[in-house]
């Protein structure tokens, strides 16, 4: 159990740099090309509630759902699409034609490695992996204010306490039956993509505004915790996100009662 969750912290930690670093050998300057899309406080309201409603909706039917074929077929596409998207954003390749082949090509590959050898250390990295598109889409194409921002993390992880204390435990585990689950997993330990998104999103976003030292200090605090709940053994689920959110708003927020 220690090796586990010391895999699994580290891995977490990883990957959480690999998330800055990315904005720092990467320009995502097309991006940033043409007209940015600028939301309102209605839009992302309405856009906030949209994807709640989606999410719930589709953790209630994968959850309950006794179509394990049906569910694995959605998420290779899911793994599939993301994979791709990481990859087009980060190949330097010019042409966007040949970009897109080259990213097809390569993420088909790596989803097809992963579920003819189902690895569990390449299924992590393949899950972990496929996220690093969504925060540079985010921070650098959606003109999306910081309040809106922290608003929506923390009603992630409202929602995450929500899906761990009341609707997991009332449904059954199906996620288990197939490779790519969306949980990131070492032994008995796991953590779940939303966890990876919301650390991506708020070491990310700490990077922009602050620094890569700041953001780097962001991520080793988040992903410390993971050893007290692993080594404390716990025999229930924990929603983790509440170790992402409340230390990156914290430190946000002194950071900018210090500036002022």
């Amino acid at each position: 159990m220690e090796l586990q969750v010391l895999f699994l912290t580290f891995f977490f930690f990883i990957f959480l740099v690999v998330q800055i670093m990315t904005f720092q050998l990467f320009e995502f300057s097309f991006l940033e090309n043409g007209n940015q899309i600028r939301i309102s406080t209605k839009n992302f309201l309405l856009i906030v509630l949209g994807i709640f409603i989606l999410v719930g909706s589709i953790t209630f039917f994968i959850l309950n759902s006794n179509m394990i074929a049906s569910l694995l077929f959605l998420y290779t596409l899911m793994f599939l699409f993301s994979t791709f998207l990481t990859f087009f954003l980060t190949l330097k390749i010019e042409s966007p034609l040949k970009k897109s082949l080259a990213a097809v090509t390569i993420s088909s590959i790596i989803v097809s490695l992963v579920l003819l050898f189902p690895v569990g250390i390449l299924k992590n990295i393949l899950i972990a992996g496929s996220l690093l598109w969504v925060a540079p889409v985010l921070l650098k194409k959606f003109k999306i204010k910081k309040p809106h921002l922290f608003a929506f993390m923390f009603l992630f992880m409202l929602f995450d306490i929500y899906n761990v204390y009341y609707l997991t435990p009332q449904t059954s585990p199906s996620y288990n039956y197939f490779t790519l689950n969306g949980y990131i997993e070492f032994g008995r330990l796991a953590l779940g993509m939303g966890d990876f998104f919301l650390g991506y999103l708020a070491v990310s976003l700490l990077y922009l505004e602050k620094g890569y030292l700041k953001a780097t200090i962001l991520a080793l605090l988040i992903s410390l915790p993971l050893l007290a709940i692993g080594f404390l053994s716990l025999k229930h689920d924990f929603p983790y996100t509440i170790f992402i959110v409340i230390p990156a708003l914290l430190i946000y927020f002194l950071l900018e009662i210090k500036k002022n």
